[in-house]
C-alpha cells in the first residue's frame, strides 16, 4: 500500500476522499447489474463512460494530494489503471455486468487527464503536489 500523508489537516482530507473515491470505484464496479442499473447516472447526464473517466480522473487528483512523498503519489494515481483493469476483468464473473475495452479506455484517459490537472494546478501553486 501507499505511505499515507503528512499530519496536515488538509492531507489527512485528501487521505480520506481518495480512500472514498477508490472504495467507491471498486464497489461500482463490481455490483450486480441489477443494482448497478439503479444508480442515476441519467439524472446527472453521464454517460458510462462518462462516469469511468471523471472517478478516474478525480482518483488519479487524489492520489497526488493524498500522499506526502510525489513518486508514491504518482505510483498510486498511475496504479489506477491496472485497477480498472482488473476490475473490468472480474465484472466477467459478477452477475449482470461485462467486460469492456472502452470502460478501460474511459478509465486510462480519466488518469491522463487527473495527471495533467494535477501538473496545471501545481503549475499555477493552487497545489501544493
Amino acid at each position: 500500500m501507499c505511505a499515507p500523508l503528512q499530519p496536515a489537516s488538509a492531507s489527512r482530507l485528501s487521505f480520506v476522499l481518495w480512500l472514498l473515491v477508490l472504495t467507491t470505484v471498486i464497489t461500482g464496479s463490481l455490483l450486480p447489474g441489477a443494482i448497478a442499473a439503479r444508480i442515476p447516472l441519467a439524472a446527472a447526464h453521464l454517460t458510462d463512460k462518462d462516469a469511468h473517466f471523471l472517478m478516474y480522473a478525480l482518483l488519479a487528483l487524489l492520489s497526488l494530494l493524498a500522499f506526502d512523498r510525489a513518486p508514491m503519489g504518482l505510483m498510486c494515481a498511475v496504479g489506477a489503471v491496472p485497477l480498472g483493469v482488473a476490475l473490468e476483468f472480474a465484472q466477467r464473473l459478477v452477475p449482470g455486468r461485462s467486460f469492456e475495452i472502452g470502460d478501460m479506455i474511459a478509465n486510462t484517459l480519466g488518469v491522463c487527464a487527473g495527471l495533467v490537472l494535477a501538473a496545471l494546478l501545481r503549475r499555477r501553486k493552487v497545489l501544493g503536489v
